[in-house]
C-alpha cells in the first residue's frame, strides 16, 4: 500500500484536506478524508491544557482517555496517548500490530479501577468464587488499576474464520479530581469533558483512506459514549488473557457485612472507653 497514493489526494477530495467547525460558537470539529487520525492525536494533546483550564489546583486533576477501537498502530495516537499519561484502550483481541500498544501499556499510567464506579468493586475470582470485600480487602480494591491496554472478542482460531469484531472507534477525553468530604476524607470522581467519535481506525494505513471523525463536548452525547465504553472495559481482558472468546475478569464483589459491624462495634466499643 506504501506505493499507493491516498484516496485523499484524488481532486475531488481536496476540499476536505481541512478540520470543519461545527456546534456553537464553533467549538466542536469535523474531519474527513485523510486526516482523520491526525486530528483524532491533534485533540488528544490538547486535552491535558484542557483539564489545567477548567479544574482549580486544589481538585488535583488529571487527564484521563477511555476508548476503544480495533487496531492501534499510528505512532502519533500512541505518542498522543503517552503525552495525556493515563488511560484505558480496549483493542480487539485479534489486534496483530503490537509495538503501539506495547509502547502504551509501558509508558501510560493505568486508570484507578475506583472511578469507573460501575466495576470499582469488581475484581478477578478468587478460587473459582467472586471476590470478598471486607475491611481488609477495602485498600487493595481502592489501589486497583486497569490497564493502559485491554482487550476483548475472539481470537480467530482458523485462517480466514469470521470472527464478531470490536468496531466501534471511540475516544472519551475525561478529567479525574477529587475534593475533600465529610470526617477529612478525600472522595475521586471522573468527569467526561468530550468525545472522538470516528470511522478511522487508529493506524498507520488511517490517512491513505477516506475517513470521517468528529470532536464534540456536547454534554449528553458525551456522557453517553463514557457509560458506553465503561461497558466496553467491563466486559474486557487484560492483554495476558489466554481465552479464545470473550471472557470478562472482573467480576462484582460480594460484601462481608459482618465484617465491617464488626469492625464498626470495635470502633464504638473504643470510642466508649475514650469517654469514660
Amino acid at each position: 500500500m506504501d506505493d499507493l497514493p491516498p484516496l485523499g489526494a484524488l481532486e475531488a477530495f481536496a476540499r476536505w484536506s481541512e478540520p470543519r467547525s461545527w456546534g456553537p460558537n464553533d467549538r466542536w470539529r469535523a474531519t474527513f478524508g485523510g486526516g482523520v487520525v491526525a486530528d483524532l492525536a491533534d485533540g488528544l494533546r490538547r486535552h491535558p491544557d484542557e483539564v489545567t483550564r477548567r479544574y482549580s489546583r486544589g481538585a488535583e486533576a488529571y487527564p484521563v482517555v477511555l476508548g476503544c477501537v480495533p487496531w492501534i498502530s499510528s505512532d502519533d495516537v500512541a505518542d498522543a496517548l503517552i503525552a495525556v499519561g493515563t488511560c484505558c484502550i480496549v483493542v480487539d483481541k485479534d489486534a496483530k500490530d503490537k509495538a503501539q500498544l506495547d509502547r502504551i501499556d509501558a509508558e501510560c499510567n493505568g486508570v484507578r479501577q475506583m472511578l469507573l464506579r460501575d466495576i470499582g468493586l469488581s475484581a478477578p475470582q478468587q478460587g473459582g468464587k467472586p471476590p470478598v470485600i471486607n475491611p481488609l480487602t477495602w485498600t487493595a480494591f481502592e489501589e486497583q488499576e486497569l490497564e493502559p491496554v485491554r482487550m476483548l472478542g475472539w481470537t480467530r482460531e482458523k485462517r480466514g474464520r469470521s470472527v464478531p469484531l470490536l468496531h466501534a472507534k471511540v475516544a472519551v477525553c475525561c478529567a479525574a479530581y477529587g475534593w475533600e468530604g465529610e470526617f477529612a476524607t478525600w472522595n475521586h470522581s471522573l468527569e467526561p469533558l468530550s468525545v472522538w467519535l470516528g470511522s478511522a481506525n487508529w493506524t498507520q494505513w488511517s490517512p491513505k483512506h477516506l475517513e470521517f471523525g468528529a470532536w464534540t463536548t456536547d454534554r449528553a452525547l458525551t456522557s453517553t459514549a463514557f457509560e458506553f465504553v465503561s461497558d466496553v472495559i467491563r466486559s474486557s481482558e487484560p492483554r495476558s488473557s489466554v481465552e479464545s472468546r470473550p471472557s470478562p475478569n472482573l467480576v462484582e464483589g460480594e460484601w462481608d457485612d459482618d465484617a465491617f459491624a464488626e469492625l464498626a462495634a470495635e470502633a464504638m466499643e473504643a470510642a466508649d472507653e475514650d469517654d469514660q
